[in-house]
């Protein structure tokens, strides 16, 4: 693997190397090695030589769960304030700890997103996005039965997930 410059000459890719490069440039005359785009980015995209063998349809169905996934994240974040002044009074806590419920499923999205990356290259992408689409059902399931802020708030951190 190598470093390209904006000037397109070749350097070693570990730092020794691109410094002495930078400070021993190529003399005149001398014949200096230029990457094209497309040998530079051959040289570090990981997905080279990929293809596609999804069909149209599975192609479609992917993207619309995806839409969906993300109207329903949505819908889910801007409901919850509606509901803020019925749960202070049902549970007898206050906007601060109201405003966790929201701060808990960012937290948690934040915090499961790494880890997600790396089952994302495990598993099939309608199979991960179902196990969490599975997460956000079961979290929106213990939020509309919690009997306790608890609960609710267990329920928001599976959300998140």
């Amino acid at each position: 693997s190598a470093l390209t410059s904006a000037l397109g000459h070749r350097f070693p890719a570990t730092d020794e190397g691109a410094m002495a490069a930078v400070a021993n440039p190529p003399a005149l005359g001398e014949k200096i090695q230029k990457l094209s785009v497309s040998d530079a980015a051959r040289e570090v995209d990981p997905d080279d030589g990929y293809v596609d063998t999804r069909s149209r349809n599975q192609r479609w169905l992917e993207f619309t769960l995806m839409c969906l996934c993300n109207v329903a994240w949505t819908i889910d974040a801007s409901l919850l304030p509606m509901f803020f002044t019925e749960f202070q009074v049902l549970f007898h806590v206050s906007q601060t700890e109201l405003s966790l419920l929201s701060t808990v499923k960012g937290w948690t999205a934040a915090l499961f997103a790494f880890p997600c990356g790396f089952i994302g290259e495990l598993l099939p992408r309608p199979r991960l996005v179902g196990y969490g689409m599975i997460f956000w059902a079961v979290g929106l399931a213990l939020c509309a039965g919690a009997t306790c802020f608890e609960m609710l708030f267990v329920g928001r951190i599976l959300n998140g997930v």
